[in-house]
């Protein structure tokens, strides 16, 4: 048997944003946090490890964190724009990269 990975796939309203920017972070060491700045007026973003490593991922630095598996995608909608949003990204492999893909 074959196992599926299923993940939720969000809908933005994109004639309600102004434009959306990829991006790519990383993680060259493992078990070592690393700060994610995404653009000014981000509101909605997705992140995903495009590698094998786990990542975590944090709101604050050192705080609790979501576990991202391998090609797992997070989204996180509606946000209120600000001027600065930081994400903060650790893995216990070294060598990832995480996709980021932020809309405003």
């Amino acid at each position: 048997m074959t196992a599926i990975n299923s993940a939720l796939i969000a809908t933005v309203d994109v004639q309600s944003l102004e434009s959306f920017t990829i991006s790519t972070a990383s993680i060259t060491d493992a078990d070592t946090e690393y700060a994610v700045a995404l653009p000014s007026g981000t509101r909605h973003f997705q992140i995903q490890n495009r590698e094998n490593g786990l990542v975590k991922f944090r709101s604050v630095s050192a705080g609790d964190y979501w576990t991202l598996f391998p090609g797992q995608p997070y989204f996180i909608g509606n946000i209120k724009p600000s001027a600065t949003l930081t994400i903060y990204l650790e893995s216990t492999s070294a060598s990832q990269t995480v996709e980021v893909l932020s809309w405003i």
